[in-house]
């Protein structure tokens, strides 16, 4: 379908404001409309039907799972380039914990570091990944 041509590179490439990742939606939105029987039915109920998340779900899901590649060593990055991990743990926790940087730029506020599944310190992974 649509979806892979969507979501390649999206960790590197993907839309930053609401608008472009409102326009990448559309997209799904309309490609399943296309399904016999599907046009009259709403986009939630779409989704479910087809088994189908929508593509902000993985978005973070993919911001989430480099994340871990980066931290677990399986990409030739040294994490703590990139993120900055809370060496302060007065109460329980773990040690790769991460604080969310403070973008100084505009362009930097757009980064992979300070965008990707650190949206908010303490933020939990979602149970549905």
């Amino acid at each position: 379908m649509v979806r892979p041509i969507i979501e390649y590179g999206n960790v590197i490439w993907g839309p930053h404001y609401k608008g472009n990742q409102q326009l990448l939606e559309r997209v799904q939105h309309k490609a399943t409309r296309l399904f016999p029987g599907f046009a009259e039915i709403s986009y939630e109920d779409r989704l479910r039907r087809l088994k189908l998340r929508t593509l902000e779900h993985h978005r973070k899901r993919g911001d989430m799972i480099q994340v871990f590649k980066f931290v677990k060593g399986f990409d030739r990055i040294n994490p703590s380039r990139l993120f900055n991990f809370d060496v302060d743990r007065r109460t329980r926790g773990h040690p790769y914990k991460m604080v969310k940087p403070q973008a100084k730029k505009p362009a930097r506020s757009n980064c992979f570091s300070t965008v990707s599944g650190l949206s908010t310190p303490g933020t939990a992974f979602p149970r549905m990944l």
